[in-house]
């Protein structure tokens, strides 16, 4: 598994041509519903940060949901991802409406005025070496009552869905993964992460221990994917 910081911002930018393909091919399409999950309570006026934008597909969706009132930043420390999430933007006829920083997650917060929310789409997966650091930057960027909204990939709890879960990784995820990228280290290293990452509820406890509150998740796939959600009190 790559725990290097430049190793990892090399290879999600070697990725990023691919990276949107990719992710509609293993999530059967279901991605785009679980990012519209992530930004519903999302409201006009709000300011939104999104931390690991990638190719902006979140960051999208949250300046949906503002309806031409607030602000979305989108954070990202890959040029190659922030790149292709401006040209996104400009064929959305969404060019200029959100804000692109190419900056790492644990340099959080990098501006004094606060945020209404955080979001975070398949991400902090990549984070693990550095989270602690991010999560206490998150806390610090967000308003009192702000709001978090942090989506990923995660083990199922039981037993058989693990199961089903992994046969899916050894072969539909592994052959979009050569198809896509032309070799297997990108779902290697997926795997890697997903393993390598504290379990659902003990990233809640950490959470928890980094100040967050009324903390709540929601599962899909039968856990495959979870997002997570607080407030900072």
């Amino acid at each position: 598994m790559y725990t290097d910081t430049a190793a990892i911002r090399s290879m999600f930018g070697a990725l990023a041509e691919r990276y949107d393909l990719f992710c509609r091919l293993v999530s059967l399409g279901m991605d785009r519903s679980w990012r519209r999950e992530t930004v519903h309570d999302i409201q006009p006026g709000m300011r939104v940060l999104d931390v690991g934008t990638g190719t902006g597909d979140l960051a999208f969706e949250a300046l949906r949901r503002l309806n031409g009132q607030g602000e979305v930043v989108g954070l990202d420390f890959s040029a190659p991802m922030l790149r292709l999430a401006r040209e996104k933007g400009r064929r959305l006829g969404l060019g200029g409406k959100i804000r692109w920083v190419e900056l790492p997650a644990w340099e959080i917060p990098f501006e004094d005025e606060p945020y209404d929310i955080v979001i975070s789409g398949f991400v902090l997966r990549n984070l693990l070496k550095d989270i602690d650091r991010v999560l206490d930057g998150i806390f610090h960027a967000l308003r009192p009552g702000g709001l978090i909204r942090f989506l990923d990939i995660t083990e199922p709890d039981h037993a058989v869905m693990r199961w089903i879960n992994q046969a899916y990784f050894r072969t539909i995820v592994r052959g979009w993964g050569k198809l896509c990228f032309g070799d297997s280290h990108p779902v290697d290293y997926l795997e890697d992460s997903i393993a390598s990452f504290p379990r659902v509820i003990e990233f809640q406890s950490k959470l928890a221990s980094h100040g967050f509150r009324n903390l709540g998740l929601k599962r899909f796939l039968g856990g495959t994917i979870t997002l997570y959600e607080g407030v900072k009190y």
